[in-house]
């Protein structure tokens, strides 16, 4: 699942700079459907970054509960290793 997270992570394009396409394609009358373009690609963002946020999260996870699970690990070991055996 880590390698699906991180892939899809790495797959993710960038957020479109509003700036820069609001300059390219201005508003105007004659141009309506350049304010359409503007809403859509701020909505596009918004997506982009809820995705990228709750992935970054899907992999801060996994990555803790890897760690818990290699501390039970150790744990575990440590308390057959002081045991050996013993009641």
């Amino acid at each position: 699942m880590f390698l699906t997270v991180s892939a899809l992570l790495q797959r993710l394009p960038e957020e479109f700079d509003i700036d820069s396409i609001r300059i390219r394609y201005p508003v105007t009358y004659l141009n309506s459907l350049n304010v359409v373009l503007l809403a859509e690609t701020r909505e596009l963002n918004r997506i982009l970054h809820v995705v990228r946020s709750s992935l970054q999260v899907q992999s801060l996870l996994f990555e803790l509960q890897s760690l818990i699970y290699s501390v039970g690990i150790a744990i575990s070991n440590g308390w057959n290793t002081n045991n050996d055996g013993r009641s």
